[in-house]
C-alpha cells in the first residue's frame, strides 16, 4: 500500500515475501534506487538516494534516512537523522524535516500535475 501524496522514485524496487507486507503512509518520499523488503514506512519520512538493505524495516513518523546509509536487517527508526543507519540524535529537527519532506512531496506533486497538463501522444 502507498500512501497519499507519498512518492517512490524511478529505479526503486518494492518487493514483498509471501505473507508479509509493505506499507507506505502518507506524505513519504522514497528517493531513487531504494530497494524496499517487508517494510511499514509511517507519515512523513523521506528515505534518501539509494539506501542499502531494507528488510523488516519499521520507521516511526517524521523519520529521515540519509543517502546511502547501510540499514541492518529488522530495523526500526524512531524520528531520527541517519547515515549510515544509526541514531546520531533525536529529531529536534522535526520542523525542517517536515518542512524539507512538504516540500518535496508538493515538488513531486506539482511536477505530476505539470507532466499530464503537457503530456503529447508520440506516433
Amino acid at each position: 500500500m502507498i500512501g497519499n501524496r507519498s512518492n517512490v522514485q524511478d529505479n526503486s524496487v518494492i518487493h514483498v515475501y509471501p505473507d508479509s507486507r509493505v506499507i507506505i503512509e502518507e506524505d513519504v518520499t522514497v528517493a531513487h534506487g531504494v530497494i524496499l523488503h517487508d517494510v511499514h514506512i509511517k507519515s512523513r519520512c523521506v528515505i534518501g538516494i539509494a539506501p542499502l538493505s531494507f528488510l523488516t524495516l519499521f520507521c516511526e513518523e517524521d523519520v529521515f534516512v540519509s543517502v546511502g546509509s547501510i540499514v541492518p536487517k529488522a530495523c526500526k527508526f524512531l524520528p531520527v537523522k541517519s547515515s549510515p543507519a544509526t541514531r546520531q540524535k533525536l529529531l529536534t529537527m522535526s520542523l525542517m524535516i517536515r518542512k524539507y519532506g512538504k516540500a518535496g512531496i508538493d515538488y513531486y506533486r506539482d511536477l505530476c500535475k505539470k507532466y499530464l497538463t503537457t503530456m503529447k501522444a508520440v506516433t
